[in-house]
């Protein structure tokens, strides 16, 4: 499903137990974060779950107000009791994430399954 917001388009999909949500900038050099948190928050309303997997392959730079808005979504999500989890950043952007102390609390996977298998203990081999 695409859903389309003036600065962003979002892919939505469905995963076990998980909305997985590629926020996608239509102007991906220029991205604008206008509203990010409360389009994905109403996907998550309409979809009737509070475990989100953002996917930001497409996203180039996480300025500030991106930040904040990540942060927002975070606050309502954790109030629901759910949770968030990012993959897909490019190197620019975790580094940002962690600069904001972020890319602890959200995590930040390379794929969309690491996202949404979590954080795993070491097994022994």
């Amino acid at each position: 499903m695409a859903v389309s917001l003036a600065d962003w388009e979002f892919c939505v999909e469905r995963g076990p137990g998980w909305l997985i949500v590629r926020p996608i900038p239509n102007d991906p050099s220029a991205a604008q974060s206008f509203d990010l948190a409360q389009a994905v928050w109403s996907l998550l309303q309409q979809q009737f779950t509070y475990r989100l997997v953002l996917e930001m392959d497409r996203v180039e730079q996480l300025c500030e107000p991106l930040v904040e808005e990540i942060v927002l979504l975070q606050k309502w999500i954790d109030q629901q009791g759910g949770v968030l989890r990012v993959c897909g950043l490019n190197p620019a952007c975790q580094r940002a994430l962690q600069e904001t102390q972020l890319r602890s609390r959200l995590g930040d996977y390379r794929t969309r399954a690491e996202a949404i298998l979590g954080p795993r203990p070491k097994q022994p081999r």
